[in-house]
């Protein structure tokens, strides 16, 4: 089952395909609710109510003091 962004909760995972790995349960956060300096590794994926980025196992994403995203693509 798909979660829609705004369905309220902060944080909770989904079944996601990766080619490099196959169908794994991946951390699903929503941007609003990281905090500035907040990482997360990946396989995960970061929504809000117009986006959705996702984030390859191996690499790692950081909420800003900017309120960006910025990838790491190797952790």
């Amino acid at each position: 089952m798909i979660e829609p962004a705004s369905a309220g909760r902060e944080r909770w995972s989904r079944r996601a395909y990766f080619p490099s790995t196959g169908v794994v349960d991946a951390a699903v956060r929503r941007f609003g609710a990281m905090a500035a300096g907040e990482r997360l590794a990946g396989p995960s994926i970061v929504e809000s109510s117009f986006t959705t980025v996702v984030i390859d196992p191996g690499a790692t994403v950081e909420r800003t003091t900017l309120g960006n995203l910025s990838i790491a693509p190797n952790g």
